[in-house]
């Protein structure tokens, strides 16, 4: 009978170190390897969002709320009356305009401006007031205006409702608004989180399927498995550094950044979704999503919290975004098996 030896790593310690190692070494590589110019462009767009209203102090109370306390004087965010363009002769990208409760659309956006265009993303707060936001003219068509209701100056409302409106109606400006103002960046990443989530998990359903090929099955699913899983981790930690101001230019040291922080919730994926793709498809395939869901998940909120705190994630917290993560993903299971 052996035993490991007093200052020895032993089997026990040794493969969660290396097995870390291995994940951290992985994470770095995919990191370099990435084309990532795209999502670069996507978080320095211009952004231009007219704040408007018939009441110019409160129009201004909202943009210093949503926008930041410099808002007046920024390139990107313009206060006006209605009627009046500030943003020369640009359309804005949003708008959002302080005013009594509208019938419809059309007169909403007539308000804002007689030119503006059909499809202007519009949202418009009311005071005070119970409002029931009009129906759409066309409820198949994309929305273009969202109404919200909250108490005057109620600062807390209002940041956390309007980001959440703003981003379902224009979601391709969610990486620009988030990096450039801070109240949208808890609803971004938990977006991105969520999406990069459940992209994995699909594709874990879907890698699974050629496992039942002889003697190449099990191998090929797994290795496209591993590739793509971990690519789209990378990228998803990319971007919630870049929407919390970090530089986005230096991918190699974000990488090595992030890689203690994250690294072994790398290897803990890797090391399930390989057990689990020993099982036969019919079997495995549900619980690799599973694991595709929860592993991706945790890496999000552990690379969410180092980034907006600057510190590593407790123990405690990580155990809770563990858990968060297993209830996500036995609730995504258990639709799948519904199918």
């Amino acid at each position: 009978m052996s035993s490991a030896q007093p200052g020895s790593s032993g089997p026990s310690r040794a493969f969660p170190v290396l097995g870390f190692l291995g994940g951290a070494l992985s994470f770095v590589r995919i990191m370099r390897e990435l084309d990532l110019s795209d999502i670069r462009r996507e978080f320095l767009a211009p952004v231009r969002i007219l704040v408007t209203g018939s009441d110019l102090p409160r129009a201004q109370w909202v943009a210093d709320t949503l926008f930041g306390p410099l808002s007046a004087g920024s390139w990107s965010v313009a206060i006006a009356p209605l009627a009046q363009p500030a943003l020369g002769d640009d359309q804005p990208d949003l708008v959002v305009l302080t005013a009594e409760p509208t019938q419809s659309a059309a007169e909403l956006l007539k308000r804002v401006h007689p030119a503006a265009r059909s499809d202007l993303a519009v949202l418009a707060i009311a005071f005070d007031t119970d409002w029931v936001p009009p129906a759409p003219e066309n409820p198949e068509a994309p929305p273009h205006l969202a109404t919200l209701s909250v108490r005057s100056d109620d600062a807390d409302a209002l940041t956390r409702l309007a980001p959440t409106l703003l981003l379902d109606l224009r979601p391709d400006l969610a990486l620009t608004l988030g990096r450039r103002f801070p109240v949208f960046r808890a609803p971004v990443s938990e977006r991105l989180i969520r999406e990069t989530s459940r992209a994995n998990a699909q594709f874990a359903l879907l890698s699974s399927l050629p496992a039942n090929l002889p003697l190449i099955g099990g191998a090929a699913g797994g290795l496209a498995d591993l590739a793509l899983l971990t690519k789209n981790q990378g990228i998803l930690v990319y971007k919630l550094a870049g929407l919390y101001g970090r530089d986005l230019t230096d991918r190699l040291s974000l990488a090595i950044e992030i890689t203690p922080v994250i690294g072994g919730a790398f290897f803990w994926r890797s090391l399930a979704r390989t057990l689990l793709g020993l099982l036969p498809t019919v079997v495995g395939g549900i619980p690799k999503a599973t694991v595709a869901y929860a592993g991706t998940s945790v890496v999000g909120e552990m690379a969410r919290y180092y980034y907006r705190t600057g510190r590593r994630p407790p123990p405690a917290l990580i155990a809770r975004f563990q858990s968060e993560a297993i209830r996500l993903a036995n609730a995504l299971a258990t639709r799948l098996r519904q199918l």
